[in-house]
């Protein structure tokens, strides 16, 4: 056999293609699913058993009910599925599609009061996941759709060509980023813009200890902050608030702020002379 054909024939594991921590999630979540639908699966054979008994006779409406069994067995596969696809959106922070089965709704048939009972499998909704990064890391996606959101958010309105975003210095301004009012101010877009930051400043998505006055509440009100956050990192040295909706985030040196600008932001520099 020649090089060729050993790579024709070489097909990558599934269990190669996540880490030995992200299987072993799967692998606990199928598990405990396999174990209620085990339970679930006596009720509903004992059901089906009695009911056909008991349809040879008249009983004036005494009977079994099958208490919808059939809906919890059609829940339980869903949870699986849905559990599946938030461990990793969320553990990852990327936005991918839930597929469920709608083909068939695992064959429910509800005058029946039918269902399909065998165990669905998780590796095939981890298949889907990884189909839905299109060659693409867990990693590279969520900074990829990170830039994405940043973009979004330094220009004004979806498909707008006019940017919020200036750069003077070592300075990259954010106008009209921020609404003060009796609500208070909007905090995601400023944790979307942190998690950019972290991951220019160390190389993986952290909190930014400095941020922390903001996390935990979704509406801040502007006597409620310090509206200059000064950061012990070496690539970002302040983060600024106006009251008029600006925020300035002050960079080591202008090559750094431009950096960010281009990479995160898109934002389209013009070569200095």
């Amino acid at each position: 056999m020649n090089i060729l054909n050993k790579f024709e024939n070489f097909e990558i594991k599934q269990e190669d293609k996540i880490s030995k921590e992200d299987r072993e999630r799967c692998e606990k979540i199928q598990a405990i699913y396999e174990q209620t639908l085990s339970t679930y699966k006596k009720w509903y054979d004992i059901y089906h058993e009695t009911k056909d008994c008991i349809e040879k006779h008249d009983f004036y409406s005494l009977e079994l009910n099958d208490l919808s069994v059939c809906k919890n067995i059609e829940s339980l596969h869903n949870g699986l599925i849905s559990s599946i696809y938030s461990y990793f959106t969320a553990k990852y922070n990327i936005d991918i599609n839930k597929n469920y089965d709608k083909e068939n709704d695992f064959n429910y048939n509800y005058s029946n009061k039918t269902i399909n009972t065998s165990p669905i499998d998780y590796k095939i909704y981890v298949d889907d996941i990884l189909r839905q990064l299109n060659g693409f890391d867990f990693k590279s996606l969520r900074i990829k759709q990170l830039k994405e959101k940043i973009k979004d958010i330094c220009k004004y309105g979806y498909g707008s060509n006019e940017w919020r975003v200036e750069i003077k210095g070592n300075t990259i301004k954010f106008n009209d980023l921020l609404y003060w009012g009796y609500l208070g101010m909007e905090i995601g877009k400023l944790l979307t813009i942190e998690s950019a930051l972290s991951w220019f400043e160390f190389g993986k998505e952290t909190k930014i200890p400095e941020f922390n006055q903001i996390r935990t509440r979704y509406n801040i009100e502007w006597h409620e902050i310090n509206p200059c956050m000064e950061l012990s990192t070496n690539k970002i040295k302040s983060i600024k608030f106006f009251k008029n909706g600006r925020m300035d985030i002050k960079f080591s040196s202008p090559e750094i702020a431009r950096q960010f600008i281009s990479e995160w932001c898109g934002y389209p520099l013009v070569d200095e002379a």
